[in-house]
């Protein structure tokens, strides 16, 4: 990992799994700081640390031909000879602890659901000795070369992760993310004095209406110090944090005030869904469908792992994708009547977005892009 300050640039090296927590606590101490290491290490600190303020800052392709997929792989174990079809509905499985929340919410889930029940044996090391002394029935462990499978009779039967290596960097500045709010924002605006509590209506920036809570001056304080939404229960008494028990924060992007400034109205960028009854809006609104939402699940799933998404495997193959762009683009211009016209304009749209997803253009850069055309 990489250290820069305004005298020196150091570099530091830890253990990969330790440098996400190293990048996190010298930002704490006001440094600056970059870090090196595996995609699948970062995604286990992101599993554990929800509110962690680093982010991954460029993805770089692993590729090694002597490893089975080209790259470190988070991968199921078991008996060369039997499947997992085979296996007993009780398992022992002993789990590489550097991935307990990969292989939870990757894997162990997906078995659970299946029926199986799971007694788990988390190791550092050596997780196939315990298969090989009978001690477990299956292993999750990463995979390269698979030289250690011959050797302990194993096989893969399901690939669990991939892993490149990833740069990782602080997420932008609070500071500036506070300077900025309250450039858009005057809480001076606010009529507290009228009512003491003010009402605020919380919506997504689509304009689904998600809920309704209640601020005073420390909560709205809080929510242009912190841009998350901080509001004030009455219930309760006392200010709480969306999110800090569900982990279903809000971002809050936008504030404003209404003619009689004794209501709020905040644009958040909600994480899960708003209400406690697990629904996205506490007035159980459906989530409208748009062009972002569609965009945002085909760099989900871009960056997901499941090598048998098609998505996938359009992005890692520009020939194909270009061709399908060439194709669908012809038989919009061939429909034939209305309803063929909306299913071809569809699968244009979605082949348009993963070409822009793969080069990272968003929805945002060619609504700005709309609107300096419509300006001239």
């Amino acid at each position: 990992m990489a250290i820069k300050d305004k005298i020196k640039a150091e570099i530091i090296e830890v253990r990969g799994e330790d440098v996400p927590y190293f990048v996190e606590s010298l930002m704490k101490e006001g440094k600056e700081a970059i870090g090196i290491t595996g995609e699948d290490l970062f995604k286990e600190f992101s599993l554990n640390n929800t509110n962690a303020q680093i982010r991954i800052a460029e993805t770089i392709p692993w590729k090694d031909e002597n490893f089975i997929f080209e790259k470190p792989s988070l991968c199921l174990l078991g008996p060369k000879d039997k499947n997992i079809s085979d296996m007993p509905k009780k398992l022992r499985i002993c789990i590489n602890s550097k991935y307990k929340e990969i292989a939870k919410k990757k894997c162990l889930g997906i078995l659970e659901n299946k029926g199986y029940r799971i007694e788990k044996i988390y190791a550092s090391g050596a997780t196939e000795e315990f298969f090989s002394n009978k001690l477990v029935d299956l292993v999750i462990d990463i995979v390269c070369s698979g030289k250690s499978l011959e050797k302990y009779n194993l096989k893969i039967y399901d690939k669990i992760f991939e892993s490149n290596i990833v740069i990782i960097k602080k997420k932008e500045s609070q500071k500036q993310n506070k300077e900025d709010t309250e450039k858009k924002f005057d809480a001076s605006k606010v009529d507290f004095d009228k009512l003491g509590l003010i009402p605020t209506i919380i919506k997504d920036k689509k304009g689904n209406i998600l809920t309704l809570a209640y601020s005073n001056k420390e909560s709205l304080t809080k929510t242009l110090e912190t841009r998350q939404g901080w509001y004030f229960s009455r219930s309760r008494n006392k200010l709480w944090l969306k999110g800090e028990t569900s982990g279903n924060y809000q971002e809050v992007l936008d504030i404003k005030t209404d003619c009689d400034k004794d209501a709020l109205l905040f644009t958040v960028k909600q994480k899960g869904n708003a209400c406690h009854l697990d629904r996205y809006s506490c007035f159980n609104e459906k989530k409208k469908f748009d062009l972002e939402a569609l965009y945002e699940k085909i760099k989900e799933k871009i960056k997901d792992e499941d090598n048998n998404s098609y998505t996938k495997k359009l992005v890692s193959d520009p020939e194909l994708l270009k061709r399908k762009l060439i194709e669908e683009a012809a038989e919009v211009i061939t429909a034939k009547d209305k309803g063929n016209l909306i299913g071809e304009c569809s699968d244009l749209i979605y082949f348009l977005l993963v070409i822009m997803a793969k080069n990272n253009v968003t929805i945002e850069d060619i609504e700005k892009e709309n609107l300096r055309r419509d300006t001239k």
